[in-house]
């Protein structure tokens, strides 16, 4: 089954920044569903996969450059408001009172 899903990314802006916004539009687009992807906006792309939310955020995370100290990634299904984050989060309890 196909889900419909919302990535947003957040890096931390040094040297590195744009090697690691391309690794994550290239990991997302790896797992888009016939490489379709919309990425119209700086940070964030919407694109439809048969993985699960967590098994999604695990893929695009081993797939780039993001990393966990500094960048945050996350996957958000709309339809049924499962999410999963990767990396430096500051307000966890406040997102997931916006879900629950």
């Amino acid at each position: 089954m196909q889900y419909l899903y919302l990535v947003a990314f957040r890096l931390h802006h040094d040297d590195t920044y744009s090697e690691r916004w391309d690794s994550v539009v290239r990991a997302v687009r790896a797992e888009a569903e016939g490489g379709v992807i919309w990425e119209e906006l700086s940070s964030l792309i919407v694109m439809k996969s048969e993985r699960s939310v967590l098994d999604l955020a695990q893929a695009i995370h081993e797939a780039s450059s993001i990393r966990d100290s500094n960048d945050l990634l996350m996957i958000v299904n709309p339809a049924t408001k499962e999410y999963a984050c990767v990396g430096a989060m500051k307000y966890p309890t406040t997102l997931k009172t916006l879900f629950y």
